[in-house]
């Protein structure tokens, strides 16, 4: 079941450092698991949280074929005469013509991130949630 906090789903949530799939991950954590444990809780009991975004682990953009070409001219120096402009073109052309960044972007995979909006879990929202 979704729960709500001013508008927002209570899924995918962030507390402190602390990663949580929806509210019912977050009790499971805290051991508030059953309704004696949340009834403890102080009436004006809440938790901060930050909402989570899901985004790409790496993003891609059509700078990588420039940054990889950059990257393998300089671990390769010593191989490359003074003037390799066509060489090096031609590098450039190979790395264009054999990365596919369309198909990487779609296969990168995607992580929870905070997204710098904030909430709070109140003592009644664990109680909805039992």
């Amino acid at each position: 079941m979704k729960h709500k906090l001013k508008h927002k789903t209570m899924e995918h949530f962030f507390v402190d450092e602390d990663f949580f799939d929806s509210i019912e991950d977050f009790m499971h954590d805290r051991q508030l698991e059953n309704t004696e444990e949340v009834k403890e809780l102080k009436d004006d009991w809440e938790e901060k949280i930050e909402f989570a975004e899901l985004e790409k682990v790496i993003e891609i953009d059509d700078s990588l074929i420039e940054d990889i070409f950059e990257w393998l001219m300089d671990r390769n120096e010593e191989r490359f005469p003074e003037h390799s402009e066509t060489t090096e073109a031609k590098i450039k052309n190979a790395l264009k013509e054999s990365i596919n960044i369309k198909k990487m972007k779609k296969l990168m995979p995607e992580l929870w991130y905070p997204n710098q909006e904030h909430g709070k879990i109140t003592k009644q929202d664990l109680l909805d949630a039992l």
